[in-house]
């Protein structure tokens, strides 16, 4: 009887040492798939914040262009007004026309 219980111990052994296999086998899969999900979400959020950047720059290239072009409007219109004022006062018999 001996060897036929040992024979049921050795397989009984047997069995939980391949559900111990599988069970190790389960937690690397598991493993290995939250480490692909944390680099695959690592990679959106480099690549969320390489678009902000992008248009942040963008943003402040067009804010430095429209600058430039209010300077450049702002001097044109100085330059106007001191012309203006060079020149003699205005007078309401300027704008009477002989007949």
């Amino acid at each position: 009887m001996s060897r036929r219980s040992n024979g049921l111990v050795a397989v009984r052994a047997e069995a939980q040492r391949q559900q111990q296999r599988q069970q190790e086998a389960q937690a690397r899969f598991q493993r290995e798939q939250g480490r692909q999900q944390r680099s695959h979400q690592r990679e959106i959020t480099r690549s969320y914040r390489e678009q902000r950047a992008a248009y942040r720059e963008q943003r402040e290239a067009e804010a430095r262009r429209l600058t430039q072009e209010l300077d450049a409007q702002v001097e044109a219109l100085q330059g106007l007004l001191a012309t203006g004022c060079r020149a003699p006062a205005f007078r309401a018999d300027a704008l009477t026309r002989p007949e």
